[in-house]
């Protein structure tokens, strides 16, 4: 079509037609290329979207050619955005177009043999390992021997994910080993290559709280992070047992609207359109006393300066004021004439404002 019609032949508003001129051009351009590099640029098609593929990667792909020379030849011909030099180092940049098209002319059992063949070959990097089998193969090494410059196998072939150490786990046997295994599994989504690499340490001492069995060795781990660093001061949400900590069955029964915190922090107010007001143990997330008054949605509330009296202002067109030290209501301001939406202290703590 395009020789007959040239590039009018296709129509950019179309999808189906602006596919078929990339694949035109994608193919005109391998054309020029030998069938050995046209196969090597297909090769392409086993890298990430938006993943730098660095020439030491290249050279275990494509062994008995220089990487640099088919890259130049690559970006001449327009079938990659660029070939860079700067740090971190020499590397290729694949457009996305081009990839979609590589994708598509590598299927799946084709890309999954290129893949064989790089992890084959990067069995290279690995050192001697002096307790090989009869059969004398040097490359028996563990994985983690891979140096860390082979940084594209480490964040890509997962060697960066925790899947060979789940295998490594199994084959351990112990109790611990068993149990840190599952532990692992469950948050397998979670401990992936990250940045900074740092907070991984982190992030997998964070999974691994409140596990009973794996106390002891989460102590010991903990010793060789690095700080400073965030730690949970009880079970994330998601954890077995974070909902009985927060006491939830005493929980609102309706949406809760705001919260605040008594001067010294040791307790929490929620309001809630369930037309009460909820106190709460910061310390152990214990329910302590549930205030009832108001006929309609609680919007808001605040604690005087001297946390002696907190403030709850409502959809009753009310603002009540209750005393902490014995959960009792004080007053009942009733002369607005709407809803009462936010609650504000003072300095003093005598008096406070309220905004319909």
């Amino acid at each position: 079509m395009l020789a007959a019609d040239g590039p009018a032949a296709f129509d950019p508003a179309l999808p189906a037609d602006r596919s078929r001129a990339v694949a035109a051009t994608v193919e005109a351009s391998l054309a020029l290329l030998s069938d050995q590099d046209r196969n090597r640029c297909l090769d392409l098609a086993i890298f990430p979207e938006d993943v730098d593929i660095a020439a030491e990667v290249l050279t275990l792909l494509w062994p008995g050619r220089r990487p640099e020379a088919l890259c130049e030849d690559l970006v001449e011909l327009g079938l990659v955005s660029d070939y860079r030099l700067d740090p971190p180092g020499a590397r290729l940049v694949l457009h996305d177009l081009v990839r979609a098209y590589l994708r598509h002319q590598r299927r799946g059992p084709d890309r999954a043999a290129v893949h064989t063949r790089l992890i084959d070959a990067a069995t290279d990097l690995l050192p001697p390992d002096s307790d090989a089998g009869t059969d004398g193969d040097p490359t028996c090494s563990p994985w983690c021997a891979l140096p860390e410059s082979a940084g594209y196998l480490w964040r890509y072939h997962h060697f960066g994910s925790i899947i060979l150490a789940l295998a490594d786990l199994e084959l351990a046997g112990s109790a611990t080993a068993t149990q840190l295994r599952h532990a692992l599994a469950a948050d397998a989504t979670l401990l992936g290559p990250i940045e900074p690499p740092e907070a991984l340490g982190a992030t997998l001492a964070s999974r691994l709280d409140s596990i009973p069995q794996l106390e002891a060795l989460l102590r010991r781990y903990r010793l060789s992070l690095p700080r400073p660093r965030l730690e949970p001061a009880r079970p994330l949400p998601d954890r077995p047992g974070a909902l009985a900590a927060l006491d939830c069955g005493l929980g609102h029964t309706g949406s809760v609207w705001t919260c605040a915190f008594s001067p010294d922090g040791t307790l929490l107010a929620t309001t809630s359109d369930d037309h009460t007001i909820r106190l709460w143990n910061v310390a152990d997330g214990t329910q302590e006393e549930l205030l009832t008054g108001h006929t309609d949605w609680v919007r808001g509330c605040a604690f005087s300066p001297d946390g002696t009296l907190l403030a709850s202002t409502g959809y009753d067109a009310t603002a009540r004021l209750w005393r902490v030290a014995d959960r009792t209501q004080q007053a009942v301001l009733s002369d607005h004439d709407g809803p009462v939406g936010i609650a504000s202290g003072t300095g003093t703590g005598q008096a406070g404002r309220y905004q319909q």
